[in-house]
């Protein structure tokens, strides 16, 4: 592996501070040119990734996709694509490759390459060292690729690919589509926050309901604003995809999150044993939990704790996901994941069943059943965890899986709280960020539901 990938793989792992000046990339006391091209390379284009595109993924791995292309743009930095996006974060995290059918590729053999204009010598001059990269090459990735493009080559594939059609228009139609898709996500999750905190201020912080409505219809105006430059049609179908998304879970506030075991009696992680760890911080090896639970394996384990801002909290954890409802599925929050790819046979994440004809002579339509979820796509839903014991390797399944590992002692049982304290850590952050229609009633949203209720003040 080339020095300046090493190296940046290695910040990653140890949580060194990473960030960007100028053209530089810094990590710690290291200090190495951003235009140094990795040895990493696209899947799609074979292109090599530079190290600041590479260090920039890293820095905004919280952030969606459109964000994240608007800060690239912003700061001038290629940007990658969703896929390649992806991807990074995962190779970084674990130095996995691969995900699904998507990939990258690395070539051990290839060294680091400084292109032509490449400003060593302005990071040298600030006294922080550099990692030992090689001289100059004629080629540069400029990250400009879009969502779903299609792979051309020649100038002959391009222009047969894409007929009459102006592949800067191109270009920027797909970019069009990208905005409008984030602007109803984004109105959608200002009217939530709002209706949440409406709906908990008529018995708390609010002097009367009616200044919770008003509050209210001020947050979604501040909403609706946020897609004012759109034309009418396209306004009230983000209105009315927001407004059902708020309906939908303002019904859903204050709901028990959900978490998933394997069904299998010899996971590491199951029915049996799970209570006892995450509400005692001990693991248990299955066959002797097994032994101690009289009455056979429970069908749902209800775990109390207190989350990292003071809530008290409560979650389910189940292995069956025919228990579930459509609406259930909205309330999952992590996934043990054993390994094996039958423990998600039969996941069907909410989907229904879809009539295949007219109704027949009873009255009632012949239904087809909704596929199996993929499984890459459940872990893009959730957070997934893989428990394993030191001395094993990983589940190979799960190294192509967006799955944290999680390795336990065989014997020293005082090291399963720190294992313990990671996956809270993980499970109050999806909740706070992206779920926090699950946080208990009365709690005070994180600054992202501020900020929106500062709008609406001000309306």
């Amino acid at each position: 592996m080339s020095n300046a990938l090493k190296s940046l793989r290695d910040a990653c792992a140890n949580g060194v501070d990473i960030s960007i000046s100028g053209q530089d990339v810094l990590m710690g006391s290291l200090t190495l040119p951003g235009k140094v091209l990795t040895p990493l390379k696209s899947g799609k284009t074979g292109k090599r990734f530079e190290l600041i595109t590479l260090a920039f993924a890293w820095m905004m791995r919280d952030a969606q996709w459109l964000p994240y292309f608007k800060a690239a743009t912003e700061k001038k930095i290629p940007y990658l694509v969703v896929t390649d996006q992806r991807l990074v974060w995962k190779y970084l995290r674990t130095g996995a490759l691969s995900e699904g059918s998507e990939s990258l590729i690395l070539d051990d053999d290839d060294d680091d390459v400084v292109p032509d204009g490449a400003a060593v010598g302005e990071a040298a001059s600030s006294g922080r060292p550099h990692a030992d990269v090689l001289a100059d090459s004629e080629r540069l990735f400029i990250g400009g690729e879009v969502p779903r493009e299609i792979s051309t080559r020649t100038r002959t594939s391009i222009l047969q690919t894409l007929g009459n059609t102006n592949l800067k228009d191109r270009i920027y139609a797909q970019l069009e589509t990208a905005n409008q898709k984030q602007d109803m996500v984004s109105a959608g999750a200002s009217i939530v926050a709002a209706a949440s905190n409406a709906k908990r201020s008529q018995s708390s912080s609010f002097a009367s309901a009616e200044e919770a409505r008003k509050r209210m219809r001020g947050a979604t105006a501040a909403a609706v604003a946020v897609i004012s430059d759109k034309t009418a049609a396209e306004k009230d179908k983000a209105i009315a995809l927001a407004a059902s998304q708020a309906a939908l879970f303002s019904a859903l506030q204050g709901s028990t999150p959900i978490i998933f075991v394997p069904p299998s009696a010899m996971a590491h992680i199951n029915m049996h044993n799970v209570q006892r760890f995450l509400e005692n911080s001990e693991w248990v090896a299955p066959d002797a939990s097994k032994v101690a639970l009289a009455g056979g394996k429970p069908t749902k384990v209800t775990i109390r704790r207190t989350d990292s801002r003071g809530n008290s909290c409560q979650y389910y954890i189940t292995d069956n996901p025919a228990a579930l409802d459509r609406r259930d599925w909205l309330k999952v929050v992590a996934v043990f994941a054993a390994g094996p790819e039958w423990q998600f046979k039969g996941w069907k994440w909410g989907e229904q069943p879809t009539p295949t004809g007219p109704p027949g002579p009873g009255g009632k339509p012949t239904m087809r059943e909704a596929p199996d979820i993929p499984i890459v796509k459940i872990f893009s839903r959730t957070l997934g965890f893989h428990v394993y014991l030191e001395g094993e390797a990983p589940h190979p399944n799960c190294e192509s899986w967006a799955v944290t590992p999680l390795s336990l002692s065989r014997s020293k049982r005082y090291l399963d709280a720190g294992v313990v304290n990671k996956i809270w850590a993980a499970v109050d952050n999806i909740i706070w960020t992206k779920m926090p229609y699950l946080l208990p009633k009365g709690s005070v949203l994180p600054g992202s539901t501020a900020a929106v209720m500062s709008a609406a003040n001000q309306s």
